[in-house]
């Protein structure tokens, strides 16, 4: 689920399944850990086995990007099935987040 590459500083995280309240939580507390932990740059979110989002994993997406923003880092997605990508969009996430797979994000 968690990847860090000492390199790069950059922490993968590659969620399954639905990202919902209870994983939202559980994922938003191992991540800040880590990050803490690894000094981690960059939070990349590999969202390409999770089939469903709701609000609870909207939030904890702009409260990591509020995390690494104020840690002079970033975060980005990839890999998002297209009802991940339709609330991805449609939440205004796609201004704040970059997605690694479009150009057109910012």
């Amino acid at each position: 689920m968690l990847q860090f590459d000492d390199v790069s500083r950059v922490l993968t995280v590659a969620p399954q399944g639905e990202l919902d309240h209870c994983m939202a939580e559980r994922i938003r507390n191992t991540i800040d850990a880590t990050v803490l932990k690894t000094d981690a740059k960059v939070v990349v979110f590999d969202l390409s086995e999770v089939g469903f989002m709701d609000s609870s994993g909207i939030g904890m997406m702009i409260g990591r990007y509020k995390f690494m923003k104020r840690r002079g880092g970033g975060v980005r997605v990839r890999g998002m099935r297209q009802p991940v990508e339709r609330v991805f969009r449609m939440s205004g996430l796609g201004q704040i987040i970059k997605n690694e797979e479009r150009t057109e994000s910012k």
